[in-house]
């Protein structure tokens, strides 16, 4: 399979600091449907490192994260959005995009 797809290397932070310098600052509203009570501990600790590495790559940004329950979400953020206050990022189950 390697011979037939090849293979990539990736630096995450220059990649990412391509897109955003590292030195960015400011506030971002993200509202995602993450894990609950009764998710898996992996669930949880994955959401966990996902914050902790964006606060690494960018120290100067605050991450105001609204973990939304799957069966509030679309609800929430369409009401949002046609009150002009939609967050700055989403992250939403692939089906709603």
């Amino acid at each position: 399979i390697r011979a037939l797809a090849g293979t990539s290397e990736f630096d995450t932070a220059a990649d990412l600091h391509a897109v955003l310098p590292a030195d960015a600052t400011g506030t971002v509203q993200y509202w995602g449907v993450g894990p609950t009570e009764a998710s898996p501990q992996i669930a949880k600790d994955l959401y966990d490192e996902f914050f902790a590495a964006f606060a690494g790559y960018y120290p100067e940004i605050t991450l105001e994260n609204q973990n939304v329950g799957y069966n509030d979400m679309l609800d929430k953020i369409r009401t949002a959005a046609a009150g002009g206050a939609a967050p700055d990022v989403a992250r939403m189950p692939i089906l709603w995009g």
